[in-house]
């Protein structure tokens, strides 16, 4: 996403279109932070600390200003309210899904890291997740909110193939946002126990223990086949993020207990099993 942005805004820049290139360029600094995990965005809080703390603001005030939606989610957070209802469930989704139209992801998934934000401790993205309130798209509902209104801006000044360039752009966020989803849905209803432990005994047994370690197998075998491909997602506590290639992990220096998955498939297995097994690989 980062790269073709980029290409974009060069394009747009050699028509004379420079508030949509400018547009763009901020956009694509975004996307590359976006892109990676909620681990990486910790060590970049120096760097983008005083962006998430300065929209974070906003997200406090337009919560503050629909109570009913605040007082319920602050309340459910800080477990107050035992349950929600399908209807306050919905409300508070919409809320906060309008909310990440205008704060991009990436501060939204540093602010926990980053002191002091009032209010961040309750809403982490990993905890809204845990309770089932976390929007869908939510890290890409600001940059596609941003892009789209740049394709109406070029559409309105007759620019119809740089407008048509953003849609592919969008339609691939989109299709990326899907699958990222998808590999949560899996990770979240599937930690690694409860993926392999099919009895649901607490423990594997030898033929759970068998079936994880087949799975690790085929993700080794995938790796030094394909460790170059950009097909590899990450979890870390239900937070998905990808794909990346093996250097691109190589460079995040992700958490001992983040899982790997390869795109496509519905196993997740340790990614420092898979990482110390392919550590032969030259890259």
């Amino acid at each position: 996403m980062h790269a073709e942005l980029i290409e974009l805004e060069a394009q747009l820049r050699a028509r004379g279109l420079r508030a949509e290139a400018d547009e763009l360029h901020e956009l694509a600094d975004e996307a590359e932070a976006l892109e990676r995990p909620a681990s990486w965005l910790q060590r970049m809080r120096g760097r983008v600390g005083g962006l998430a703390a300065r929209q974070w603001g906003h997200v406090q005030q337009e919560l503050s200003e629909t109570q009913e939606v605040y007082t319920l989610l602050r309340g459910r957070a800080k477990g107050e309210i035992t349950e929600l209802d399908p209807v306050q469930r919905e409300k508070i989704r919409a809320q906060l899904l309008d909310l990440f139209k205008v704060v991009p992801g990436s501060a939204v998934a540093v602010a926990n890291f980053v002191a002091p934000i009032p209010c961040s401790s309750w809403l982490t993205p990993a905890l809204l997740m845990s309770l089932g309130l976390m929007p869908s798209s939510w890290k890409e509902a600001h940059i596609e909110h941003r892009l789209r209104r740049v394709a109406r801006r070029l559409r309105e000044r007759g620019q119809l193939d740089p407008a048509a360039d953003v849609q592919v752009i969008l339609e691939d966020i989109e299709a990326r946002a899907h699958q990222r989803e998808r590999l949560a849905d899996i990770a979240q209803d599937n930690q690694l126990l409860a993926l392999f432990d099919r009895n649901a005994d607490g423990r594997l047994d030898r033929k759970e223990q068998a079936a994880l370690h087949a799975a690790m197998d085929r993700t080794v075998r995938a790796m030094r086949k394909r460790w170059g491909a950009r097909v590899w997602f990450l979890c870390l506590d239900g937070d998905v993020s990808g794909p990346f290639t093996l250097p691109d992990i190589d460079a995040l220096g992700c958490a001992d207990d983040t899982l790997i998955c390869r795109a496509g498939k519905k196993q997740w297995v340790p990614l420092a099993w898979v990482l110390r097994e392919v550590d032969d690989i030259e890259r």
